[in-house]
């Protein structure tokens, strides 16, 4: 991230001072964040893309993804058979990576309502997977990254901003042709997972200038980054 920035104020001939002063911060701040001694906060790195144009967020990701970190020991995904228990496993994870104290208010909500969604979109997948590979807790991690995942079908179809929310609107088309549960073993499951998943989506604006955006993505990476034990 400091290469990005420097490269970005010598294209533009500026100052450290000058930068600092078009975006009202110290020249300390400015001079920490060059060298790599800190980061700059989500406000910041708005501001940083409104005056100089570049996303800073996605180096954020990338770093978190660059960090080594140790696994955690994950509950059996053929265990989270109820809406309930994923609630209750999203909590534990969300307490580990510690999203409360870490982040905002909004993004730890926000997280509440996506991830619990996402391990009932993952069982799903597990009951109905027509693939050799068993689906296991593993593939609660490979969903959320597909969330960070913005080139597949935005560019090719113009509908879904991601291979999630692909993954998502799957579920919903095996629920809508589901009309009683016996034809899905998990419908209430199902059902639940896609009410929460709706909270979460219209709640959030998707916009490179929004800090909760911003953040819930970095947030995002370093929860993959435990799962996996990256």
């Amino acid at each position: 991230m400091d290469q990005i920035l420097k490269k970005a104020l010598k294209e533009r001939e500026l100052s450290q001072k000058e930068f600092a002063e078009l975006i009202h911060v110290t020249p300390q701040a400015v001079s920490k964040w060059l060298n790599g001694e800190s980061r700059p906060s989500q406000d910041n790195v708005i501001l940083i893309f409104e005056t100089l144009g570049i996303d800073l967020t996605k180096e954020m990701v990338l770093q978190n993804s660059r960090c080594r970190k140790k696994g955690m020991e994950m509950t059996e995904l053929q265990e989270l058979d109820s809406f309930e228990k994923a609630k209750k496993e999203s909590a534990f994870i969300l307490e580990r990576v510690g999203i409360k104290h870490k982040y905002s208010y909004p993004v730890y909500v926000l997280l509440s309502w996506l991830l619990p969604a996402v391990i009932g979109l993952t069982y799903h997948q597990s009951l109905n997977s027509k693939d050799d590979d068993e689906i296991d807790s593993g593939f609660i991690a490979c969903n959320l990254r597909d969330y960070l995942d913005e080139e597949c079908l935005h560019k090719k179809k113009g509908l879904y901003e991601n291979h999630l929310e692909y993954n998502f609107y799957l579920l919903g088309m095996d629920l809508f042709e589901s009309f009683d549960e016996y034809r899905l073993k998990d419908h209430d499951y199902c059902s639940d997972a896609m009410a929460s998943w709706s909270r979460f989506s219209d709640a959030l604006i998707k916009s490179p200038t929004s800090p909760i955006y911003c953040e819930l993505r970095v947030a995002i990476s370093e929860i993959v980054d435990l799962l996996e034990g990256a």
